[in-house]
């Protein structure tokens, strides 16, 4: 064999190996594209937007007054307590994520359950109750969101709206993907301080978006939000 003939065979073959180069990369290309769109919800497996229904929320609120503001000349205590609840029955979407913002405009101070992802619930069922105010609505368990859970709360009072509590939840972090909850979640705002002579005023803001939890996904695809104010019917 000649040394021109060797070398044509050698440039044949690294001509065939970056072919087989070439058809590799393209086809690792076509495989990770999708996967890629798949991951990042740029392609969807499942819906995009469902029909939630006429009232895919129920909102539960109970209000009480606790017996030591009978005892006390300058100041009243409430506690409020109430569930969220999924009134959707979308096979596949179930509650995505969720924001409860509580406004307390004629507050003092107050205490808020569930924080930052903890029931809290055994702080205020002592027999003295929270800060020996005793309320009952402290007394039940509380179902508290799952996957990412936050609190945050403002106690300035000259703010807009006054004082407040806020609770976010998401259902999907990083690739930790679960529904925050499937029936109902519960809140309690509790050792509301209020001058004496006024009534207690709040309002509830529940934005619930629900998602499509499939094999591979999680996404948002649908939300609404209601509101309620006292007096809490």
């Amino acid at each position: 064999m000649t040394e021109t003939t060797l070398g044509r065979g050698q440039h044949r073959l690294r001509l065939r190996l970056r072919t087989v180069l070439l058809v590799l990369t393209i086809a690792a290309v076509s495989m990770v594209g999708p996967i890629v769109a798949i991951a990042t919800d740029l392609i969807r497996l499942g819906p995009t937007q469902v029909d939630l229904g006429p009232h895919p929320i129920l909102l539960a609120v109970q209000v009480e007054r606790a017996s030591a503001s009978d005892n006390n000349p300058e100041y009243d205590w409430y506690a409020i307590r109430f569930s969220v609840q999924n009134n959707a029955t979308v096979p596949e979407v179930h509650p995505y994520s969720l924001e409860v913002l509580v406004r307390l405009p004629n507050a003092v101070t107050f205490n808020w359950a569930p924080a930052n992802g903890h029931p809290f619930y055994q702080a205020i069922t002592r027999e003295d109750g929270p800060r020996g105010f005793g309320f009952a609505l402290g007394a039940a368990e509380l179902r508290v969101p799952a996957g990412d859970f936050r609190t945050s709360s403002n106690f300035n009072g000259s703010s807009p709206g006054g004082m407040s509590t806020q609770w976010m939840a998401l259902g999907e972090e990083g690739l930790n993907r679960v529904p925050i909850f499937e029936n109902a979640v519960d809140f309690v705002v509790f050792g509301i301080q209020v001058p004496e002579g006024t009534s207690l005023e709040a309002q509830i803001v529940v934005t619930l978006t629900w998602g499509y939890y499939g094999p591979l996904q999680a996404y948002p695809v649908g939300s609404r939000t209601v509101t309620e104010a006292t007096p809490f019917t």
